[in-house]
């Protein structure tokens, strides 16, 4: 095949039909996605899984083929790879779904799995179920470009990368090319993320000097390819081989250590074939291997996921990222290439090494080679040392695997291949094991800021939790107590000024800013990096005061670091000021001596427009478009040249089209061409507000912000500067129009952060349905007692009485206030059929019945309905029936009916398959097995009981079994003393005592945790804090026989949540220890 064919065509998927975006904002601010936060605003998103209504739909694809591949995008569900093909032997690499089965993964909810996901700024990227851009390009050789872009809708960064198949190769690369179109600095990662089938006899391998491998957040470590340690779930003491798949029976995550290799892969040992992934370990340095495992949780995630295709793992290659999260930073206007290649092999078993012509194998005595293209006639060549064990022509055509025997071939230290034209295909020396790194500890959490002893702490602790996006805590409380050490330290300043920038709170920025800069001038004038004069003259150029910005920037240009930022901004003042040549004559600095700059391309078009040199303009476009053939600025601007604009109606097309034009209409505002920004916004046939606001913002005409009050205001969540400028504007303008103040208010509590001035807004927006519940938001976050907030859910439910979010948010509240759980019950079983149609609205009613010690009713309850998971919160069902059973079994305990609370315990060990899942850890059910021990011993079964607390022993003391159950070490302790070892479990558990009573005296600097789920109330850090740590407390005085300390903690715990069914359980047995 000389030509690479690339079609697009419809085909028909099996496809559930998922539930519909959520319409309110959803300002979840200590949700965790993949350990990151997962905050989904500016962005709707969907909380519920339906998976009723199975409909054949038709999905647009493109097909790329040639003699060895086949493969098949999907653009309209994040431009995966839904179908990667080796058609030399029809195995699909990939995992190819034969459905489409949404479940709650993504950052934004809805993910599939199968194929290859492309993720970026994080994992599981919030646009994953989301339509994206395409363009095909194709090239002289034959090859062909399928490019998938869009703008991301976290930090809108342009993010595109490029398929390609070749016509010679059996391999498709993935080039890479991500931009940040914005101002500020941001963090990223890039992972691809390829499902393969998989079986007990697939295999997986790294290359052959990784001798280690962690786990997210490098919060667990083990050895490699034989893991003798007990890894997150996983317990593979005694060495297990964890390359072959059957040997992890539990969910987790497996990302190499360091390599100097380019390759890893997997290896399908029935079907002799397998797929591997190359490209240079120096920027991807990701290489990861996830599974659900072997158990009750991936059987319920199989279920979740497919119909009939089976098990899978994801095989994820990142870069510029070893782990997830691991973050690194892309600078303002900078761009970002790099590729990856993925390809199927055969017969030859697990690889030694590989690249992106072939891939080597080395078993015992045999010798494997698998082309990726024809390369003639080689050479191969091994040597021990200086001895030539063996040296052999061979012909190497594309996917024909080579095979062959060396005698004696161990101890061989190099094999090379080389063409017929003295090219070296491969050089290969096996590594010798001894040299390898041994298995470092895990990684420990980042210190507190009243932990820290100096400003760069605070400092470099700051960064790491911006770097990393924290769920629960801001960067600005460490570089502010950074601060309390050196009042000067230009670090923590600057850090201080990024933040509040990037929160659009310019004023405070600029003064932050201004100390810093005066800091680093303080002996020297002319600072190294000018990273902080460029933040200094954003806030204020962001304030008006282009004049006094114009001054640092170009002060700015005396360091190489920021001609490329500063330069644009000087640009952007100069185009404002109507001088368009000084403009150019900027840019030109700019791109000669700051490296290449696709903004500054970009603006260079529309300012040689605007100058009149339309031929020199439209030659930049068409060169700029050759690069990026989706960069919609200068398809704008390609649109204004050739006159399109005038007879077409838009100037280009977008699946998102009116976010992408509201990007470019602030572009255009940026450099003053506000005409340009109204022309462009007129062309959207759009009921999107916030297109109409700028309209009327940029034109100066506030009889459009009258119009945009009029439009729908579902899923108008603001972000962007301009936005609040135009919103800010409108209010004063129309200070009586209260979707003025609803979404200026939105743009305040989600972007800006200010939590009083988007009450002050709301409560002038207070008529609507999305008014009245954000009010409650801030209300309940200033005092969360307050009556007010259950009462203004009750009027927005009253005007929206079967809107499912009102419905969860009001029975969240009334838990969190302490509302009576009889009530509650009531209130849940008043709302009908409705409570059944979301999975955590039933829950609401299964944890008021615990609550009420109605334990009958709530394994009813969790018998009667069908869960289906949600990743991260499957122990929110389950916590559920586990509490359930413990009621049971300690109301049996208060009767001293052993064999019957027995029972009641070991129930808990066998979770029913509709509750959607299981549990991450067996460490979960250690307080069952140790309850069912009591039992025992209480009959006289002293050897079942003994066998019971020896199980709990043998669970390690480590960050997972700590996580999973805060309770294991007591536990631990208590079973010890059971065993005898009562001088260890009294010292244990006196450490336990002193470290609760000083975790209840800590002070949170954030959130006291995070959650998977989408909660916009929740409760203080404070209470939230004393809860956990006083039930601990609680229990640990019991385990010392401090009776009377232990009722007392319980007494004050149950005053502060009435509804703690632990306590209350725990308390009611104390008269009978």
């Amino acid at each position: 095949m000389k030509e690479v064919q690339v079609t697009t065509k419809t085909i028909t998927i099996p496809t559930y039909i998922p539930a519909a975006y959520e319409t309110l904002p959803m300002f979840a601010e200590n949700r965790v996605h993949q350990r990151s936060s997962g905050n989904p605003y500016p962005n709707p998103i969907v909380n519920e899984i339906h998976q009723d209504t199975l409909v054949d739909k038709q999905y647009q694809i493109i097909s790329m083929e040639n003699d060895y591949l086949y493969l098949e995008i999907l653009p309209e569900l994040g431009g995966r790879i839904y179908t990667a093909r080796d058609k030399t032997n029809g195995y699909d690499f990939f995992y190819h779904q034969h459905v489409i089965k949404p479940a709650l993964i993504g950052m934004l909810g809805l993910w599939v799995s199968g194929g290859l996901e492309f993720n970026w700024p994080i994992h599981h990227r919030p646009s994953t179920y989301l339509p994206v851009d395409t363009s095909i390009e194709r090239q002289e050789d034959g090859s062909v470009t399928v490019w998938l872009s869009e703008h991301e809708p976290l930090d809108r960064m342009k993010g595109m990368v490029g398929i390609q198949v070749s016509p010679e190769k059996a391999l498709f690369e993935t080039k890479v090319r991500l931009y940040n179109r914005t101002d500020l600095p941001h963090s990223f990662l890039w992972w691809e993320n390829a499902a393969v089938p998989v079986h007990k006899d697939y295999r997986i391998f790294f290359p052959p000097d990784v001798s280690y491998v962690h786990y997210h957040y490098k919060k667990a470590t083990g050895g490699f390819p034989v893991m003798d340690e007990y890894f997150n779930t996983q317990d593979n003491r005694g060495g297990v081989d964890i390359r072959f798949h059957k040997n992890t029976e539990q969910a987790t995550s497996y990302f190499c250590g360091p390599t100097s290799f380019d390759f890893f892969g997997g290896f399908d040992e029935r079907k002799k074939t397998g797929v591997i992934h190359y490209a240079s370990h120096h920027t991807s340095v990701g290489k990861k291997m996830f599974t659900w495992g072997y158990n009750r949780l991936s059987k319920a995630w199989e279920k979740a996921l497919t119909d009939t295709d089976g098990a899978y793992a994801e095989l994820m290659a990142g870069s510029y990222t070893d782990n997830q999260p691991d973050f690194s930073w892309i600078e303002p206007f900078e761009v970002k290439e790099f590729s990856q290649s993925w390809y199927p092999y055969k017969e030859i078993g697990e690889i030694q090494n590989a690249n992106g012509k072939l891939a080597l194998a080395v078993e015992k005595n045999t010798v494997g080679i698998y082309p990726v293209e024809n390369l003639g006639k080689v050479v191969c060549t091994i040597f021990r040392e200086k001895e030539v064990l063996y040296s052999g022509i061979m012909t190497l055509k594309a996917t024909e695997p080579q095979q062959f025997t060396v005698e004696n071939l161990t101890g061989y230290t190099e094999l090379t291949i080389v063409s017929s034209s003295k090219e070296i295909l491969l050089n290969h020396k096996p590594i010798c094991k001894k040299d390898l790194a041994e298995v470092p500890a895990p990684r420990q959490d980042y210190l507190q800021p009243d932990q820290l002893s100096s400003a760069e702490t605070c400092f470099s602790t700051g960064l790491h939790v911006a770097q990393y996006r924290d769920p629960i805590r801001e960067p600005e409380v460490f570089w502010k107590q950074g601060l309390t050490f050196d009042p000067t330290h230009s670090g923590c300043l600057t850090g201080l000024g990024w933040y509040y920038l990037s929160h659009l709170r310019f004023k405070e920025a600029q003064g932050y800013l201004e100390q810093a800069y005066s800091s680093q001038c303080s002996l020297n004038p002319n600072p190294p990096s000018s990273q902080c004069l460029y933040l200094l003259a954003l806030s204020l150029k962001y304030q008006g005061k282009a004049d006094q910005a114009y001054e640092l920037l170009n002060k700015g240009l005396w360091n190489r670091s920021g001609i490329a930022t500063c330069g644009i901004i000087i640009a952007q003042i100069d185009a404002c000021r109507g001088n368009y040549k000084t403009a150019l004559e900027h840019l030109d600095y700019c791109e000669k001596w700051g490296g290449y700059n696709q903004k500054a391309k970009g603006l260079r078009v529309a300012l040689l427009r605007k100058s009149g040199e339309n031929e020199k303009a439209l030659a930049c476009a068409k060169a700029l478009l050759a690069e990026d053939p989706l960069d919609f600025f200068t398809l704008n601007e390609l649109s204004l040249l050739t006159g399109k604009g005038k007879t077409e109606k838009k100037p280009f097309e977008s699946v998102h089209i009116d976010q992408i034009a509201l990007d470019v209409a602030s572009d255009y505002a940026d450099i003053g061409l506000f005409a340009e920004a109204v022309v462009l916004l007129e062309t959207l046939d759009s009921s999107y507000p916030m297109a109409t606001y700028l309209r009327g913002y940029f034109s100066s005409n506030p009889g459009l912000f009258a119009e945009a009050a009029k439009k729908p205001e579902n899923f108008c969540f603001p972000s962007r500067r301009w936005e609040l400028l135009a919103l800010t504007e409108a209010t004063k303008q129309f200070p009586k129009e209260e979707k003025n103040w609803l979404y200026l208010g939105n743009l305040l509590y989600g972007i800006c952060r200010e939590s009083n001035q988007a009450e002050y807004c709301w409560e002038h927006a207070k008529t609507g349905v999305q008014a009245l519940r954000n009010l409650a938001i801030t209300r309940f976050k200033k005092k969360s007692d307050d009556p007010t907030v259950p009462q203004l859910l009750l009027q927005a439910r009253k005007k929206d009485p079967e809107h499912l979010q009102l419905l969860y948010e009001y029975l969240r509240v009334l838990e969190l206030q302490g509302s009576e759980c009889q009530f509650r019950l009531e209130t849940w079983k008043s709302m009908g059929n409705l409570v059944t149609l979301r999975d955590d609205i039933y829950l609401q009613g299964i944890r008021a019945a615990n609550q009420a010690k109605q334990w009958g009713e709530a394994l009813e309850l969790l018998k009667a309905h069908d869960f289906i998971p949600c990743e991260g919160g499957e122990h929110a069902i389950a916590n559920e029936y586990l509490l359930a059973n413990l009621g049971l079994g300690f109301e049996d305990l208060y009767k001293k009916d052993w064999d019957q609370a027995a029972i009641h315990f070991i129930a808990n060990t066998m979770l029913p398959s509709n509750l959607g899942g299981g549990v991450w850890h067996s460490v979960m059910l250690v307080p069952y097995r140790f309850l069912v021990g009591i039992c025992y011993k209480q009959r006289g079964r002293e050897s079942q009981a003994m066998q019971a607390f020896e199980e709990i022993a043998q669970f390690p003391v480590n960050y997972f079994t700590s996580m999973y159950l805060p309770t294991f070490r007591l536990l631990r302790a208590l079973a010890l003393g059971e065993l005898g070892q009562k001088d260890e479990a009294t010292t244990i558990l006196e450490n336990l005592e002193k470290e609760y009573r000083q975790c209840l005296a800590a002070k949170d600097f954030g959130y006291f945790a995070a959650t998977p789920f989408f909660e916009v109330f929740n409760e203080t850090p404070e209470k939230a804090r004393y809860i956990h740590f006083a039930y601990l407390l609680a229990l640990c005085l019991l385990g010392q026989r401090k009776t009377e300390e232990a009722t007392k903690v319980l007494d004050t715990l149950l005053i502060k949540d009435p509804n703690h069914c632990k306590a209350y359980l725990v308390k009611e047995l104390i008269p009978l220890l």
